[in-house]
């Protein structure tokens, strides 16, 4: 009987502890709500809650929205490095970007003066790059004006590097005078003429007083050409080897190269003539009848700058359709016919390495692509025999090989539509490097710069970009993205700038200018926002100096300044919360202690006891939290011992001590509870405060800077306020968050207090 007495009082009071616990968490509830109308009726308290539901979305979709590390990314070179405008120069009205490209040649090593480039009519121009006050940048310099008649296409200008035989012989066999040549070409399909000339300066030096074609000769052929005639010499973006061959042909006496035009057209009769004269005397040295089968190759010069020892071994090599055939540059006779196992791929070309130019070795190749193979092929120039160096999957748009002072060239540079490939040996071929479909195919030869061991590209829509030979990692050292505006352009030209002393590209664009930029990479960090980049990466709020993602680090900062904000929040009112009661419910002495204490730290200057603690402490994220809430705590506490105080002086406390209720009872379960509110309100404020405090001390430079913080991607300016001004994407964003995120906080912390302070409510 008692047994069952038993287990029903305790039914009864679980149920009515049930049915208490139900009355609280309703009580609780209704509470809340009442509470809750009040505070979103607040202007500032409905603008703080959704700032922060915003900031709080963010923080939950940070892993997602951060595309690179935060603080370890860095953009690639091809996104950070661009080369330098050095001259942008109308060209006049006269000129198309069709039949204007340019040539030059450096004959010292200052470089060149000029870029030369032919109007419509066959009016050769300098243009001057600024080295000297007769060839100012942009100047527009009349060298010559032929009188062609009317009918003829008038092809590009080539200027070459021509020595001075009497010079030569008149200084003892010891001293060498390169001058500057040129050869213009026209055909009216029935009749055709060249003309040559040398460019001299009239102040006796170059680059001194004004240029001005003499020595001009001129040759009227009764056939059309095929392609341009040329001089047996080569534009030279250096300064040229010793033996270039001699303007007189007297020199060939004597053994030493002479300079000779050489030209290709159809005759009558419907065959290919090749034919040589001499440069300045325009006496025929020899002429060759090639069948007319088809596709012909323009002369292919080999040897151009052969030693007096070795220059009769020099080679004029020309292609029909399936056959190569090597002919004497001097006699015209032949050294080897061999046939090439595919169609040969004319839009390429034939590719000599320079050294091999200058010297005769067994290994010396010329180097070709073919269409129904897609194979680059090797012809030893001793004897005809063609290896195949490799083939490839996609149609080859161009080759670039070293210099190739001897064997191999140590690199051959092919590249496809869409992709860079490096060849360093036969069959030894890298992994690609590929452009993205969005920057455009590839087109034209790459150049190869022989200081860098680099070459540059050119895609279709505008990109220009360095590459490594080696490819692999950071392969490529900078890019140009030109406006649509100049598409297209032609072929870019490679040579030394006598005004800066260093390697240079030009090119005409569509728009009728002459464009240059230095072919040496400057850093374009921080860069601005961009969507679309050389390697592919999004940049939504650019980069900064050291070429990190901004944006990557702006949403990191998301969770660890919350972090820092709830993690010093929560300190600070623990430590308010003891103190304020301790302070404002003990006794007398006690309070006097602990208030003074409390006085002292709050009425030492804030700024300066930040610094000196997080000095002392260390630039750690642990000491930064205590560095905050050592400092925050005093305002909140001194401010809640009051309230302790008022709550302390109410009934129910005196009730609650009459009653017998213990000390901490009487904290926890009165003083604790009514203060709840408050608790709130300052914790807000102490969350927004913590996150400025954090960023004060980043901007400093006394924060850690390895973690991403808001303050930390504002601590560069510090040092130089100009980066405001020079890249408002990189300090817009933080500064506005936190701002927008401490006033947040303080917007609902004033929306609190309308709810704790019912005088502050809207009628």
């Amino acid at each position: 009987m008692y047994e069952v007495i038993k287990l029903e009082n305790e039914k009864k009071s679980n149920l009515e502890s049930k049915g208490l616990r139900r009355i609280r968490i309703e009580f609780f509830l209704k509470r809340f709500y009442r509470n809750w109308k009040v505070y979103y009726k607040s202007g500032y308290g409905k603008a703080g809650f959704y700032i922060i539901v915003f900031f709080v979305v963010l923080t939950v979709l940070a892993p997602v929205l951060t595309f690179h590390n935060p603080m370890n990314f860095v953009a690639p070179l091809e996104d950070t490095y661009t080369a330098r405008m050095e001259l942008s120069s109308p060209i006049g009205q006269n000129f198309t970007v069709n039949d204007s490209l340019l040539s030059t040649t450096s004959i010292n090593s200052q470089g060149s003066y000029l870029l030369y480039t032919t109007s419509k009519n066959g009016s050769i121009y300098g243009i001057g790059l600024g080295a000297t006050s007769s060839s100012g940048a942009g100047k527009f310099i009349n060298i010559i004006n032929p009188d062609f008649g009317k009918g003829y296409k008038v092809f590009p200008v080539s200027v070459v590097p021509i020595a001075s035989y009497n010079h030569f012989i008149s200084s003892g066999y010891s001293s060498l005078e390169y001058n500057s040549y040129f050869i213009l070409s026209a055909t009216n399909g029935s009749w055709s003429k060249i003309i040559t000339g040398e460019i001299t300066w009239s102040g006796g030096a170059q680059g001194s007083g004004t240029p001005t074609a003499t020595r001009v000769q001129t040759l009227t052929l009764k056939y059309p050409l095929i392609y341009p005639a040329e001089i047996n010499s080569l534009s030279m973006s250096q300064s040229p080897p010793t033996w270039v061959p001699f303007d007189n042909v007297s020199a060939m006496s004597s053994g030493f190269m002479p300079a000779m035009v050489i030209i290709e057209g159809l005759e009558p009769n419907n065959t290919i003539n090749v034919s040589s004269y001499f440069l300045n005397s325009n006496i025929l040295n020899w002429h060759l009848s090639i069948p007319n089968n088809g596709y012909v190759s323009k002369p292919i010069l080999y040897g151009v700058f052969f030693s007096p020892s070795q220059f009769r071994k020099a080679s004029i090599i020309m292609i029909t359709n399936n056959t190569m055939v090597s002919y004497s540059m001097i006699t015209g006779k032949i050294r080897w016919n061999n046939s090439i196992p595919d169609s040969f791929n004319s839009n390429v070309g034939a590719i000599i390495p320079l050294d091999y130019q200058i010297s005769i070795s067994p290994s010396n190749m010329i180097f070709f692509a073919t269409r129904g193979s897609n194979s680059v092929e090797g012809v030893y120039l001793s004897n005809g025999t063609v290896t195949r160096i490799d083939s490839f999957s996609e149609m080859i748009n161009g080759i670039v090989t070293s210099e190739g002072s001897s064997g191999f060239p140590s690199y051959i540079m092919v590249e496809t539509n869409y992709s860079i490939y490096s060849i360093t040996g036969i069959g030894k071929v890298s992994s690609p490097l590929n452009i993205s479909t969005a920057d455009g195919a590839l087109t034209f030869n790459p150049l190869y710069i022989e200081d860098k061991t680099s070459a540059i590209f050119t895609t279709d829509k505008g990109l220009l970009l360095e590459v490594s030979s080696q490819l692999g990692k950071d392969a490529v050292s900078w890019t140009i993205l030109l406006p649509s505006s100049m598409l297209p352009i032609q072929q870019p030209l490679l040579f030394r700038n006598a005004e800066t002393g260093r390697t240079s590209i030009g090119f005409i664009s569509s728009d009728g200018k002459l464009n240059i930029y230095a072919s040496a990479g400057v850093d374009k960090n921080p860069i601005p926002p961009t969507i679309h980049s050389a390697s592919g990466n999004i940049y939504l709020f650019g980069t900064n100096s050291d070429g990190n993602d901004l944006w990557s680090q702006y949403i990191a900062s998301f969770p660890t300044d919350w972090e820092f904000g709830i993690s010093v929040a929560i300190g600070v009112m623990v430590i308010s919360v003891l103190i304020a009661m301790i302070v404002g419910y003990a006794g007398p002495i006690t309070s006097s202690v602990f208030e003074t204490i409390s006085l002292v730290v709050y009425l030492i200057p804030g700024l300066a006891f930040l610094i000196a603690l997080a000095s002392v402490l260390g630039p750690s994220e642990i000491n930064i939290i205590i560095v905050l809430t050592v400092i925050g705590w005093p305002f909140t506490a001194l401010t809640m011992i009051g309230i302790v105080r008022q709550i302390k002086a109410r009934t129910f406390v005196e009730a609650a001590k009459v009653s017998g209720t213990s000390t901490w009872q009487i904290l926890v379960k009165h003083m604790l509870p009514n203060m709840t509110p408050l608790l709130v309100y300052f914790l807000a404020l102490a969350i927004g405060g913590a996150v400025a405090g954090v960023a004060t001390l980043q901007f400093l430079g006394i924060a850690p800077l390895t973690i991403p913080t808001w303050g930390g991607m504002l601590q560069p300016i510090f040092n130089n306020y100009f980066l405001a001004a020079q890249a408002p994407w990189w300090v817009l964003p933080p500064s506005i968050t936190i701002t927008a995120f401490i006033m947040a906080f303080i917007f609902v912390s004033r929306g609190l207090d309308e709810v704790v302070n019912p005088r502050l409510r809207r009628q």
